[in-house]
């Protein structure tokens, strides 16, 4: 423990060089107990000192070097703060770099501004907004961005906008949004990704106004990534202006080579070796990056399960399995228009906003027909109709079960599900 507590002050000396680190860890108390370090701390004044400045640091040198909990107490009594419950560092990956953030000529343009954004801090702008389709690779650049500033010292926030909101939640039940703000306050470089999330949190597209504000007064730095799918119209309009001071860069999905490339590497990481006939069969399921790494993983575990060597017609069976259903030849949109035509009404005013209980049926039926014959994926589905993955498998579930019990409806369907094969 004594060495712990040594190299993570020899740590935090060599970040502030000008803090008196004396005499803040003056009387000060740490104990190991169940892997959770407790910082005993003497009175508020030394513990607000901890959670301005270097409680982040503290937090980063533990979970990456020693993997610990951490919490800080008042003389042993009063819980104040811990990382178990901030999740503010749990979102990005650490084997995620620049060195293997592989790009096409669509792509080496945006790499190369955002190397530059981070290097340089006479840079244009001091705010990136990161947009592309899912699966494109945002998460990927925003961990090696987080990876490449961290190793170079520098007091930096990776956050989901999942955890955000989860993070301020926790906060304004305790009454002390002040705390959550500190946190905010003193890092260089703020890391957001999937604010497409923050749809409709209100609260929460408010702090992070107000988190922007400062940051940018202070000249720090701040990028979100974005679903290029999602309809900022949904957002607050104070939290929209804030997000248009920013430049935005289009993340391009990655082309045939640059799939085949990443599979390739993703093998090699596990030791595997596949042939390019068996890759090519993977790449062309999908543009989805994450979706490819799923299916890539599937055929690792089905061939490990039944104690196969991976072959061409293995994996042509879990593709065409899992994946790869017949008649997934319309697009969204077809399915929508014929399901209008069918009713007799204009398409435009399924995916309305208005609420009649005939129309509501019938974007159900919509959303269904797209999940069982559409060539679009759950995500783009999702996107389209804007609903979660959650929505979208109730509404499948409910229409499923009216079929079962109204006729009209089974009738419906019947005549539908003609029009697609």
């Amino acid at each position: 423990m004594y060495t712990y507590w040594k190299k993570c002050i020899l740590y935090i000396k060599y970040i502030y060089k000008n803090l008196n680190i004396n005499n803040i860890f003056y009387d000060i108390q740490v104990q190991l107990c169940n892997n959770d370090i407790y910082i005993i701390v003497k009175n508020k004044y030394v513990l607000n000192i901890i959670i301005d400045k270097i409680f982040f640091l503290i937090n980063e040198f533990t979970i990456i070097f020693f993997k610990y909990n951490i919490f800080i107490l008042i003389n042993k009594n009063n819980l104040y703060l811990s990382n178990k419950n901030l999740n503010y560092t749990r979102s990005y990956k650490i084997n995620y770099t620049f060195f293997n953030f592989f790009v096409d000529e669509s792509n080496v343009l945006i790499k190369n501004i955002i190397i530059n954004f981070i290097k340089n801090y006479n840079f244009f702008t001091l705010f990136l907004i990161i947009y592309g389709n899912f699966g494109s690779g945002k998460t990927h650049l925003l961990s090696a961005i987080y990876n490449y500033v961290f190793i170079n010292y520098k007091n930096v926030i990776f956050i989901n906008a999942k955890n955000f909101i989860y993070n301020l939640i926790l906060f304004l039940n305790k009454n002390n949004l002040k705390q959550f703000r500190k946190i905010y306050k003193f890092v260089d470089f703020l890391i957001i990704d999937d604010i497409h999330y923050l749809n409709k949190a209100l609260k929460s597209q408010q702090e992070l106004v107000f988190i922007i504000d400062f940051l940018l007064i202070n000249k720090k730095k701040i990028i979100f990534s974005l679903c290029k799918n999602y309809d900022i119209k949904n957002f607050s309009t104070n939290f929209i202006n804030k997000i248009f001071l920013g430049i935005f860069l289009e993340l391009k999905d990655p082309n045939f080579n640059i799939k085949i490339k990443i599979l390739n590497n993703k093998a090699l990481f596990y030791n595997i070796h596949f042939s390019y006939d068996i890759l090519l069969l993977i790449v062309n399921v999908t543009n989805n990056i994450n979706l490819l790494f799923g299916i890539f993983k599937k055929i690792l575990s089905y061939a490990f399960l039944i104690n196969k060597i991976i072959t061409k017609n293995l994996v042509k069976y879990i593709i065409n399995t899992f994946y790869l259903k017949k008649n997934k030849k319309y697009s969204i949109l077809h399915v929508l228009k014929s399901v209008a035509q069918y009713y007799g009404i204009m398409y435009f005013d399924i995916i309305s906003k208005k609420k009649s209980k005939n129309l509501i049926l019938q974007k159900y039926m919509v959303i269904y027909l797209c999940n069982r014959f559409s060539n679009e994926n759950i995500y783009d589905i999702n996107c389209f109709f804007k609903i979660t993955n959650n929505v979208n498998i109730k509404i499948c579930k409910k229409i499923e079960n009216l079929i079962k019990i109204n006729e009209k409806l089974l009738i419906d369907y019947i005549y539908l599900k003609k029009m697609f094969f």
